[in-house]
């Protein structure tokens, strides 16, 4: 890409060196800052230490109890789908 020359060189040369500074920085951060954010992130969590809340309690015993999940997908799928189709209604009318 560097080498090339007239036309080519003005529409691909700024293009070929936006990609490669992308990879550059994209490589950097995978190797200093997204595995300081995992080892921080993924810290093991002792189970017993906090007290949860309401919601939490109320969160982990729908996602235990077996009959209450397929509610809750087929709750997120109508709801996903609705989402999506909407701007294809809207257009329509």
């Amino acid at each position: 890409m560097f080498f090339l020359t007239g036309v080519g060189r003005y529409l691909f040369r700024p293009m070929a060196e936006a990609v490669v500074f992308a990879m550059l920085a994209s490589y950097l951060l995978s190797r200093t800052l997204v595995p300081t954010m995992a080892k921080y992130l993924l810290r093991g969590h002792h189970h017993g230490e906090d007290n949860p809340g309401w919601f939490d309690r109320g969160f982990a015993r729908l996602h235990e109890a077996t009959a209450a999940s397929w509610p809750v997908r087929w709750i997120r799928r109508a709801l996903f789908a609705s989402v999506f189709l909407a701007p294809a209604w809207c257009r329509c009318c």
